[in-house]
């Protein structure tokens, strides 16, 4: 079997300094974005310096810094003191650096409650979170029997018709909702909805409820139910899914699920910070607008 470039001996590590270098003539390395990233590695190290000394530092020509440069503080991730011409990192690369804290302690927190409710349920969970219009699946533990579902972690679904979806979607602003409800719908099954009026409606029942049901809305035979997780905030910054495989999700088994998932959300909420008293939740109401 062919094996990957990274499992060579030129295995991709970081250097003394702790900065990442790839082997010389990877053929999957490119070439600008390596010199941006060794400009930033410099600047995180000697911040508000100049062109001319930062060409230095890196050992590169002074135009190709500069170009660099300009393109970085176009993107926020370098910004420029114009009164003396120096640069220093910019707060975009903050914005980054805490959404990927955030995204690696939500599925770390929420990894051993998946595993218990899939255990409850004995159906597939999922960890989902909102991202471009769509829900990417951030974590997935398989339910029991044969039977394995499309999606995968760092799979992408539809908003308008998943659990996760219209969970993640209800708890947003009236005027986001309004947004991405105005683009066209596609329908999935005949239980899709795709009318803008009547899911907008629908998203305030989920709101007012706590959690959303997927009748077969993306797939056919496949039924979930799912409720949001809260940081401490009290904003929603995750759902998560119960998924059963069947012609119909019967009252007693959705009851069931339901009472499961939201025990779960609220355990993950709470390791997050979450306080489920009267005084957050209305923080979240104000917020979101609900």
């Amino acid at each position: 079997m062919e094996k990957s470039h990274l499992d060579t001996k030129d295995t991709i590590l970081p250097d003394e300094t702790g900065a990442i270098v790839l082997p010389p003539g990877d053929p999957y390395g490119i070439r600008a974005v390596q010199r941006a990233v060794m400009v930033l590695e410099q600047l995180a190290k000697t911040d508000d310096v100049s062109i001319t000394q930062l060409a230095q530092q890196v050992q590169l020509h002074k135009s190709t810094v500069h170009r660099l440069l300009v393109t970085l503080e176009a993107t926020g991730m370098v910004r420029q003191d114009p009164a003396v011409g120096r640069y220093r990192l910019g707060f975009k690369l903050m914005e980054l650096g805490a959404a990927a804290v955030r995204g690696v302690e939500l599925r770390a927190t929420a990894h051993p409650h998946l595993e218990g409710l899939a255990r409850a349920t004995g159906c597939t969970t999922h960890l989902g979170v909102m991202d471009r219009g769509e829900v990417v699946y951030i974590d997935k533990i398989e339910g029991e029997g044969s039977f394995r579902l499309y999606s995968q972690i760092g799979r992408r679904a539809p908003l308008h018709c998943t659990g996760l979806g219209k969970v993640l979607t209800a708890f947003l602003p009236p005027a986001e909702q309004k947004r991405l409800t105005a683009k066209p719908l596609r329908r999935f099954t005949r239980r899709t909805i795709v009318e803008p009026e009547w899911l907008l409606r629908h998203l305030q029942q989920i709101a007012r409820e706590g959690y959303a049901v997927d009748d077969a809305e993306h797939e056919d035979l496949i039924r979930c139910v799912a409720a949001p997780v809260r940081d401490h905030t009290g904003g929603v910054v995750a759902a998560v899914s119960v998924t059963s495989v069947c012609a119909e999700l019967l009252p007693a088994d959705r009851d069931r699920f339901l009472g499961e998932v939201l025990k779960t959300t609220s355990s993950i909420s709470r390791d997050l910070g979450f306080d489920p008293g009267p005084d957050a939740l209305g923080a979240a109401e104000r917020v979101y607008g609900n």
